[in-house]
């Protein structure tokens, strides 16, 4: 079987692609999209239900301080948090959502349920680092 994960399919993310600007990246993901779709590879893809990455999973890669900022600027309704990085009220959930899928696919394929994924996310802040905005 072909595991699928397109985070877009999510309300909350498809919420957030389309207040998006036209960017290279969303562009990307678009023709990924309309190319799986069309050689029929979408049709074969399973779509489970995902989650949003627990606590745990995302202090496996993230320090607990930097994970609270986040969270406590997007409460605040959004804002800066360096330079060139911009936290909407829906970025947390949306960065747990992308996490969720890809933890969720790799769980899948290491149980042998499925032998492949593709996780098509790009989540806000997928250039952070362990402890810190880039």
């Amino acid at each position: 079987a072909i595991s699928g994960v397109a985070a877009q399919d999510h309300h909350s993310v498809g919420t957030f692609l389309e207040a998006l600007s036209i960017s290279p990246a969303s562009i990307r993901l678009e023709h990924i999209t309309r190319r799986l779709d069309s050689s029929g590879l979408a049709a074969r893809c399973v779509r489970p239900e995902w989650k949003l990455a627990g606590r745990n999973e995302l202090l496996a890669i993230h320090g607990a301080e930097y994970l609270e900022a986040v969270a406590a600027l997007a409460d605040r309704g959004g804002g800066q948090i360096d330079s060139d990085t911009v936290v909407s009220p829906a970025s947390l959930d949306v960065a747990r959502l992308a996490a969720g899928a890809v933890c969720d696919a790799v769980r899948r394929v290491v149980a042998g349920d499925d032998r492949t994924a593709l996780c098509l996310v790009r989540p806000p802040g997928h250039h952070a680092l362990a402890n810190r905005a880039m």
